[in-house]
């Protein structure tokens, strides 16, 4: 794994607020336009939900935010 500065991160301070806090996650909403992709899926018999949940887990993947782990405190 690679290791970072979180000294001069950027999110330095976001990451302070809510590494204190139990349950340190919070939820966003979003209305998405998914009319290609379920067309897609329907063209190429292909299971909806699964194609949701591949689109999504890929563009996760391209965060890097979201691949970063606290580890030994």
């Amino acid at each position: 794994m690679k290791e970072f500065d979180i000294v001069n991160w950027n999110r330095k301070t976001q990451f302070e607020f809510f590494k204190t806090y139990e349950d340190p996650f919070f939820n966003v909403t979003a209305n998405l336009e998914v009319t290609n992709l379920y067309n897609y899926c329907k063209k190429h018999n292909l299971s909806f939900s699964l194609a949701c949940i591949f689109v999504a887990l890929k563009n996760i993947n391209e965060i890097d935010e979201f691949k970063l782990r606290i580890q030994n405190n």
